[in-house]
Order: structure tokens, then C-alpha cells, then sequence
């Protein structure tokens, strides 16, 4: 998938966008959205995250091994949110 590809399926997951009069996909911002009442506005897409947790995981430095080594969680809701995906 490339950078608009991917721009437009967040987009998608974000907002539904079949209920706008009009997106335009441009340079910047990314998206210019019309609604119903010929009101716009403009939407950047600048990172995705499935969950607070996810976005940690990928962005703090060793905060994967912490939490399997040490059992560190920076968030308590994320000891939660792994038990859950554990199936627990």
C-alpha cells in the first residue's frame, strides 16, 4: 500500500466518509472534507495506533522487554489491555 493508500484507509477508519458531500485528497493538509453544508475542513493523517498500548509499544524504547522481563507497565491499563489480548 502506498503513502495515499494508506492515508485514505485511515481516514476510513476514522471518519465515514460516505457521509461527507465531498473528500478531496491533496498534499496539505491530506484531506479537505466538505459536509452537507458546504462547511470544510482539513484533516492531516500522521500516525495510527489501535490502542494507547499499541502506541507505546512502538514508541518508547524497550518498553516490550520491561513489561515481559520486569513487568514494568508504564500505564496500568496496559497490563489490562495485554491480559485481554492473551485471552485471559
Amino acid at each position: 500500500m502506498n503513502k495515499k493508500q494508506n492515508e485514505m484507509y485511515i481516514l476510513k477508519s476514522v471518519y465515514k466518509t460516505e457521509k461527507y458531500k465531498e473528500v478531496k485528497q491533496i498534499e496539505e493538509p491530506d484531506f479537505i472534507i466538505t459536509n452537507h453544508s458546504n462547511i470544510k475542513f482539513g484533516v492531516e493523517v500522521t500516525e495510527y495506533y489501535y490502542s494507547e498500548t499499541d502506541a507505546r509499544l512502538r514508541k518508547i524504547q524497550n518498553y516490550f522487554q520491561d513489561l515481559i522481563n520486569h513487568e514494568r507497565y508504564g500505564h496500568k491499563q496496559d497490563k489490562k489491555q495485554l491480559e485481554r489480548n492473551r485471552g485471559y
